[in-house]
């Protein structure tokens, strides 16, 4: 991508008025629109859930095969390195959620059957208190307090 576009791409195929100009790549294209770099993100979204299914499965398999792996799969998950991890992990979901609710909104059709739709406004009051309804109850769960 760090090459020269090739100039014969915008040729037009008869003579024109106006001339175009020719194709070039903008340096550092990737990092210097924000759009773009928020969709390569989101994107990479995908490598963090996948680590954390692996995690997922770890944990089960170390479940089906007794207590004494069971403690040793827990102790491992106490390292720095899966610490990191988690903390990583809980700000990238907590970045794709609200980026993922975001689009809710805007999304809705301006009218539905013989009424208007709601304000924005209230989508992202429900979607986000919803989740964080839903967030608080997991963890509760598995602090034991629930069940």
């Amino acid at each position: 991508m760090s090459s020269p576009a090739n100039p014969q791409a915008m040729v037009p195929k008869a003579p024109q008025k106006t001339r175009t100009a020719p194709p070039t790549m903008p340096q550092g294209w990737w990092a210097g629109q924000s759009r773009l770099l928020r969709y390569v993100l989101f994107g990479a979204s995908g490598f963090i859930y996948f680590f954390a299914a692996l995690m997922i499965l770890c944990l089960a398999c170390a479940l089906s095969r007794g207590p004494e792996e069971w403690q040793k799969t827990l102790e491992c998950f106490q390292s720095t390195p899966s610490r990191v991890y988690h903390a990583v992990a809980l700000i990238w979901f907590i970045w794709v959620g609200l980026r993922f609710f975001s689009f809710f909104g805007p999304a809705q059709p301006r009218k539905i059957g013989p009424m208007k739709s709601p304000p924005d406004a209230l989508f992202y009051i429900v979607f986000y208190a919803g989740m964080i309804v839903v967030n608080i109850g997991i963890a509760a769960l598995l602090w034991g307090k629930i069940l």
